[in-house]
């Protein structure tokens, strides 16, 4: 099957190659998992099978969280073995399969609300974990897709059309979900989610057929006899050769303290809603929409100038702008300030998610590619656990210690993640002004 076949696309991509538009094309697979199950539905569906079964929705809660605290552990252990593994020859195409068909697999599973709630929970875990696996390897395919002149637009529009591509199965699963809830349908919602489940999954998987078909590994290491034990061995000595590499490893710990907040904020936004008084689904189902309509165009704005006045500098617009994102935020006092919250935070998501994995690309080996993106992983996985932390903390703290409202103390929880932010740009601009092991390399003749 060639990317032609797929028409919606082939005008929109014109301008990439077949490979390029492959790769791009699993950003609009994928994100459709993250957009109906991640940040919509799953919380909804796993609160209805739990009810059902006894649990008290705060129990249901926390429950959910530890899911969540349990897949991105999973997934930040394995990331550097898997993609130490990954750059062997033959292999990073063969893992990517693997953890893309456990994740369609089990995807499909969810949409059987009937089982019980432990099961539906361990079968989340383990379709989340697929997919982050499987991001994992189509992460580090962007060095075999393109040269290092062309990350930034084609990492770029992986985000743009990812985040555009993902709300036409999310938008057919929610006119199932309103038909239900407004009696146009007669079954139960557990079951409209599940067909909006179905919807997503099929979606995925049909749009991971031109990445299977026509990406494949250019940059390797000849696969040695005992590959696996190696593998082990290469993660510590990886490790080493990070530290021996002070720009990328100063990059890192900056992406881990900024990517941090930008996630919390992405992931948080329906719950930020809902305790700021806004509890009618149209609003934040709009308030969803809203931030991935906007983060379509800005993405790609985000790819172009990065190319033109260089990935930091369009790095620091987006940090600063998330840093303006949570000071608004602390000030927000109705639905109006709310879309502008959320219309802010599409503004500057996706450009920060693009350009720092197409310059993490630009600054490592491409041969390594799987095992450098591992860590790349990990960093993002592990700040995935952080920032929902502190904004918790926060949150709590002001509402305990200090007596406030729900909707007052959550505006404390966003304004705690300026700090990360602010850290995060200052080791990202010490990063820039360091020589890369890989630059000095190349100043020696030995790349």
């Amino acid at each position: 099957m060639k990317v032609s076949d797929f028409s919606m696309f082939k005008r929109l991509l014109k301008n990439f190659n077949e490979t390029e538009r492959s790769w791009i094309m699993y950003d609009v697979a994928n994100s459709a998992y993250t957009l109906t199950f991640v940040t919509v539905f799953f919380p909804i569906m796993f609160k209805q099978v739990a009810l059902e079964s006894g649990v008290e929705s705060a129990s249901a809660t926390v429950i959910l969280l530890k899911a969540t605290f349990w897949y991105a552990l999973i997934v930040a252990i394995l990331s550097p073995l898997l993609g130490n593994l990954a750059d062997y020859k033959g292999h990073k195409k063969l893992f990517f399969k693997l953890f893309l068909f456990t994740g369609l697999i089990f995807g499909v599973l969810l949409s059987l609300p009937m089982i019980p709630w432990q099961v539906y929970l361990g079968i989340y875990i383990i379709a989340t974990v697929g997919y982050s696996g499987a991001n994992i390897f189509y992460d580090s395919f962007l060095t075999d897709v393109t040269d290092d002149e062309h990350y930034d637009v084609v990492s770029a529009n992986g985000f743009a059309w990812g985040y555009i591509g993902s709300t036409i199965p999310f938008i057919l699963g929610l006119l199932v979900f309103a038909a239900q809830k407004f009696g146009v349908i007669d079954m139960q919602a557990k079951y409209a989610i599940a067909i909006a489940f179905f919807i997503s999954i099929i979606w995925w998987g049909f749009y991971s057929l031109p990445i299977i078909k026509n990406v494949d590994q250019r940059h390797y290491i000849e696969k040695p006899k005992k590959w696996f034990i190696i593998g082990f061995i290469n993660v510590f000595k990886t490790i080493v050769s990070l530290f021996k590499d002070p720009k990328v490893l100063v990059f890192l710990f900056g992406y881990f303290l900024y990517i941090d907040a930008v996630g919390t904020i992405i992931k948080s936004a329906v719950n930020i809603g809902h305790e700021l008084g806004v509890t009618d689904d149209i609003t934040l189902v709009i308030i969803v929409l809203l931030v991935q309509f906007i983060a379509f165009p800005c993405a790609l704005i985000f790819g172009k100038l990065a190319k033109k006045i260089g990935d930091v500098t369009m790095l620091s617009v987006g940090i600063i702008i998330y840093i303006i994102i949570c000071t608004f935020g602390f000030f927000i006092d109705s639905r109006t300030d709310l879309m502008i919250f959320a219309g802010l935070v599409g503004t500057a998501q996706g450009g920060v998610q693009a350009v720092s994995r197409s310059y993490f690309g630009k600054l490592i080996p491409k041969e390594r590619s799987g095992d450098y993106f591992g860590f790349f992983n990990i960093f993002g996985k592990f700040a995935a656990i952080l920032g929902p932390i502190i904004m918790a903390y926060t949150i709590d703290y002001y509402s305990f210690n200090r007596g406030m409202d729900s909707s007052e103390s959550v505006k404390y929880g966003i304004l705690a993640l300026v700090p990360l932010l602010v850290i995060g740009l200052i080791l990202l601009l010490i990063s820039s002004k360091i020589k890369s092991r890989k630059e000095n390399l190349k100043d020696l003749d030995l790349l």
